[in-house]
């Protein structure tokens, strides 16, 4: 019963991904300048940035380049504004403002984008979830009535007084994690602890949870009751504060589920009744879905709600040994949460189980001094700093075992996105082995141990592969990944100018989607940073490990770059350096190289040894791939002499043509097209580049010699497939 309403889930989803988006189009282009009235409900401030969420929306439009025609449509439009809930409004400058104020703002419309790629974060998705339309770039406010939410701006300033504590008494990192664990503020959070957090399977304590409610809370009823305060009395004090506290933390989903349920063991304990887990989890969880039904599709939720699950079920299996019973609760809390972990983030923290047996028990004394010295602290920094002593030296303790953790071999089990029969099984299994237990009454290991390694191989089974070689919409670069009918991956360029961190963002997300975490080959058409900033991110951010793994993210095992003398060869003796650092083979390839592997043929077709070209583009490796009866042309950024290298070495037409330097005009002639004579001509670039690419007199050649155009600007990822 207990993994119902995980198993309800995994059918809703199923059916929400095979459903159509039904998402009307907005009435104003991206870039219209709006003027947005509407209610502040959040403000959020980093540093020097600003963000503010309203509410009661209303719009209008005020762009000078409208014409007398467009203004009539903006103005018959903004009674679309009826269908917005919330816009999020970037602030060009900070200014002062509260909650409740109701305000004009005037800014320039932008879009939320959904996931150009698999694995990539969908923040179309995100902030529909959260009921935010769209954002409202450089925003400056033009009119302010004044009122303010007395209640809600008094959390805030409370909340941001609190953070300023913090940040004066303790170090940055230390801070921003003290922010998360007790107002629930993400913002300051070092991403580099996020990350360490999340890979070790600990992320969760960043999280206002039922440890954080239940400590606090139930800490203060006790205390109440021992001073003679009446069941009633004392619930009802007790639960105010509770509220207030939540309210203080901006209530998130998890702090939501934690502050229900603690108000049905306040109910329980004034009704005299015994106060059972599941039925308020169940209770929480089917009143969240009442009001909000999308939180069936939100990581917070489900995890939140299948670790309290995993704790329910620990607690009705047969007990062991008390020395063994907090390993048995981590144990199962970890199962239950590993499919929904690999459902949104393709991996599995390994040794998460050992480290939560260590951390969790830390927590409360983290959570009770750093209460203890906040509150301090507000009067007296030296006696804040004291109580906060213990709170340092655990997070210190917490972030080396999570490093040292990540530095053991199998750390991290890369699962990629399960399907979802697997997960059913998986559950099923689970459920089956849980009964079998409580009906013998006892945690027979054997048959414990073959029921979990049967349900984890079907949830990381990953069977056979079909050959891929997938076009990523990198924006304005190339990146294209080919996968073997082994599984092995290949990668050609991965670089972009138009989006930063694009191998944490784009290329590492991709590649755990698939399951994988090994590249077998990286080849690179040129040094242009558009070829290669993905490349060269995951190099500067390469650790060796014992296994000799990368253990901060997908491990390269070697290099293949163009055997080429450049005038400039800064980006090339940088990577060289780089690759060398960590201990990753480079060769050189020029025309005439052969590569195979698992049937898959890779003939180089350019380079020529030690021929001058009249620049880097021209000397770009070009490749020609095939497998079975597949065949395609990589190109790099390949232009003049090189193309008609290439032409002459063409003996035969190919399937697909990736079109060179992402559709110039100085590149693919006519006469290259004709002799390449491909089916399908893929372009790779970036929306609304600067460089106006690709070119319409390229298009028009590609039109003339019967290509079918691909773009990743517009279609996205870009996936040909060969069956087996």
């Amino acid at each position: 019963m207990l993994c119902l309403p995980i198993l309800l889930w995994f059918l809703v989803t199923a059916i929400w991904e095979q459903r159509e988006p039904e998402r009307a189009p907005w009435p104003w282009q991206e870039g219209t300048r709006l003027e947005v009235t509407g209610t502040v409900d959040q403000i959020h401030t980093k540093e020097k940035n600003q963000t503010i969420i309203l509410k009661n929306i209303s719009i209008s439009t005020n762009d000078v380049s409208d014409t007398d025609e467009d203004h009539f449509t903006n103005s018959m439009s903004a009674n679309s504004a009826d269908t917005i809930s919330e816009i999020k409004i970037q602030m060009q400058h900070q200014e002062t403002v509260q909650i409740g104020n109701r305000i004009c703002v005037s800014g320039y419309c932008q879009y939320f984008t959904g996931a150009q790629n698999e694995g990539e974060f969908d923040a179309e998705q995100y902030y529909t979830l959260q009921k935010i339309s769209f954002c409202l770039k450089k925003g400056i406010i033009l009119k302010n009535n004044g009122t303010v939410d007395i209640i809600k701006e008094t959390c805030r300033m409370l909340r941001e007084h609190a953070k300023m504590v913090l940040e004066k008494l303790m170090e940055k990192e230390e801070a921003g994690v003290m922010e998360a664990v007790l107002l629930g503020e993400k913002s300051n959070l070092d991403p580099e602890i996020r990350s360490l957090y999340q890979k070790n399977g600990i992320i969760h304590v960043l999280a206002i949870s039922g440890l954080h409610i239940s400590m606090i809370g139930m800490s203060l009823f006790h205390f109440l009751r021992k001073r003679r305060l009446g069941f009633g009395s004392a619930a009802f004090i007790s639960g105010i504060l509770i509220w207030f506290y939540g309210m203080l933390t901006g209530f998130p989903v998890s702090a939501i589920r934690a502050v229900m349920m603690f108000f049905l063991f306040l109910g329980a304990q004034v009704l005299g009744r015994t106060y059972d887990i599941p039925i308020a989890m169940t209770v929480s969880g089917v009143s969240m879905l009442f009001f909000q039904p999308e939180l069936l599709t939100q990581s917070g939720f489900l995890l939140s709600y299948s670790a309290v699950a995993g704790v329910a079920a620990a607690s009705a299996l047969p007990e062991t040994r008390p020395s063994l019973e907090a390993l048995k609760v981590s144990v199962v809390s970890w199962l239950m949460t590993a499919p929904i972990v690999a459902w949104f983030y393709y991996q599995l923290p390994i040794y998460g189980i050992l480290l939560n047996l260590l951390v969790i028990p830390s927590m409360s004394v983290i959570v009770l001094m750093g209460i203890l010295g906040l509150l301090t602290g507000i009067f007296s920094a030296a006696a804040g700093t004291f109580l906060l002593a213990p709170v340092h030296y655990l997070l210190q303790i917490t972030f080396a075992l999570c490093r040292q953790c990540g530095r053991i071999p199998g750390a991290q089990w890369v699962t990629g996105h399960p399907a979802l029969w697997k997960i059913g099984i998986y559950y099923l299994i689970l459920v089956l082995l849980f009964e079998f237990l409580i009906k013998i009454e006892k945690i027979d290991l054997i048959k414990t141990a073959f029921g979990i390694i049967l349900g984890v191989g079907i949830l990381g089974y990953r069977g056979s592969w079909d050959w891929t070689m997938t076009f990523l919409n990198v924006g304005q670069g190339d990146g294209i990944c080919i996968q073997t009918e082994k599984g092995n991956i290949w990668m050609m360029d991965g670089g972009s100018s138009t989006r930063d961190r694009l191998a944490q963002y784009c290329l590492e997300p991709y590649l755990k989607y698939q399951g994988v975490r090994q590249v077998e080959c990286w080849m690179i058409s040129h040094f242009d940073q558009d070829h290669i900033s993905g490349l060269m991110e995951i190099l500067e951010n390469y650790e060796r490990g014992p296994a000799g793994k990368n253990v901060n993210g997908i491990t390269v095992k070697q290099i293949l770059i163009p055997d080429l003398t450049l005038e400039d060869e800064k980006e090339k003796r940088h990577m060289l350096e780089l690759a060398a650092h960590c201990q990753i083979p480079v060769y050189q390839c020029a025309k005439g190289t052969e590569l195979e592997q698992d049937g898959m043929y890779i003939r180089v077709l350019n380079p020529v040894v030690q021929k001058h070209y009249e620049s880097p583009n021209a000397g770009s490796m070009t490749l020609l791939v095939s497998f079975q009866d597949f065949s395609a042309l990589l190109t790099g950024d390949l232009e003049g002499s090189g193309e008609q290298q290439v032409a002459e070495a063409l003996e035969e037409n190919v399937d697909v043509l990736k079109v060179a330097h992402h559709g110039s005009r100085n590149s693919s002639s006519e006469d290259f097209l004709e002799k390449a004579g491909g089916a399908s001509a893929v372009i790779s670039c970036g929306a609304g580049n600067s460089y106006g690419h690709p070119h319409s007199e390229l298009l028009d050649r590609l039109k003339r010699a019967g290509y079918k155009i691909l773009r990743t600007d517009q279609d996205g990822m870009i996936r040909f497939k060969v069956k087996k």
